[in-house]
């Protein structure tokens, strides 16, 4: 069990494989156990076309506890684990980001990312300078934010520009192609340069200031909502750690 956690910790990101098996922890049913859905004398008419046109109530009446009264269900242990790891920007969904040119879902602490770019995380200021000062990096080859945590919609990872990317702050929503066409004159570059991304979209576009809006969550320390978050262009470095 050691063993598996410490491969989660030091991973990039993971792909949970899960079946019913997480929710009857829960007391939801599963379709081929003692009261599964194939119990039901009507299971065969349940997802039959046919018989939705006919009387759609058998399909409400079979599914009435296993889709539609979630409700009465809490999460169970599998389920609130997998939770907290995406939150950490650990485990990550099956949705488009996977289909992406690269994304790197990210934890506290430096994060590799392509073109030898490091992001390095921290609820701390004071870590984000130490990080900078130890291996000597130019300031000129460094970016650098602070985000209020309360707007983040799920966990946070970097990607490349897609089509159709916009990011709002300063009064008005701007093209994020647009951004980093002016911040970068190599086509190539520009392809793989990192953007910052939650669940709703671009977080930072590095150069620019993040995303502004309203906290989704009201009261809290200030200090302790804001989240550092410093990017490292370049190979300088890591040429300082070899150096080292």
């Amino acid at each position: 069990m050691q063993a598996l956690a410490d491969a989660v910790a030091g991973a990039k990101c993971v792909a949970a494989m899960t079946g019913a098996g997480v929710s009857t922890l829960c007391g939801i049913p599963d379709f081929r156990g003692p009261k599964g859905l194939y119990r039901n004398p009507d299971a065969e008419r349940i997802f039959d076309i046919g018989w939705f046109d006919r009387d759609p109530s058998v399909y409400y009446r079979g599914c009435r506890d296993l889709i539609y009264g979630l409700d009465a269900f809490s999460p169970g242990p599998v389920h609130v684990a997998l939770k907290r790891l995406e939150d950490a920007g650990v485990v990550f969904s099956e949705d488009e980001r996977a289909r992406a040119g690269y994304a790197v879902f990210l934890k506290e602490g430096e994060n590799p990312l392509p073109g030898e770019r490091f992001l390095f995380l921290s609820r701390d200021a004071r870590t984000v300078e130490e990080y900078t000062g130890k291996y000597g990096v130019l300031h000129t080859s460094v970016s650098q934010t602070t985000l209020d945590g309360r707007m983040i919609e799920g966990g946070m990872y970097c990607r490349p520009v897609k089509a159709g990317d916009r990011v709002y702050f300063g009064g008005m929503t701007r093209r994020v192609a647009e951004l980093i066409r002016v911040r970068v004159k190599d086509t190539a570059a520009r392809r793989e340069y990192p953007l910052l991304c939650d669940e709703k979209g671009v977080l930072w576009v590095p150069g620019c200031p993040p995303r502004e809006e309203r906290a989704k969550a009201a009261g809290g320390s200030a200090n302790g909502d804001k989240i550092y978050i410093c990017l490292v262009n370049g190979g300088a470095q890591n040429e300082e750690k070899h150096q080292g």
